[in-house]
């Protein structure tokens, strides 16, 4: 299982990732909604994601938008 970490601020985002990879756990980083809702969507990546970590407000869309987007593909 993966982590997905969604937010604009990159600097952050290698932290977050760091802190993750450190202990053994596999992340995938996106800076924007578009570019995460395409990979999540994505039949075989939606079953190995056991977290997703999201910042409210990014540059395309907010992080509330991203899950109702997600919500709705997934039932």
């Amino acid at each position: 299982k993966k982590v997905v970490i969604i937010d604009d601020d990159k600097d952050l985002v290698k932290l977050i990732a760091y802190a993750f990879k450190s202990e053994g756990i596999e992340t995938e980083k996106f800076y924007t909604g578009k570019e995460a809702l395409s990979f999540i969507l994505e039949e075989k990546n939606l079953s190995n994601i056991a977290l997703i970590v999201l910042d409210r407000l990014l540059p395309d869309m907010e992080g509330i938008e991203l899950l109702k987007k997600i919500n709705e593909k997934n039932k």
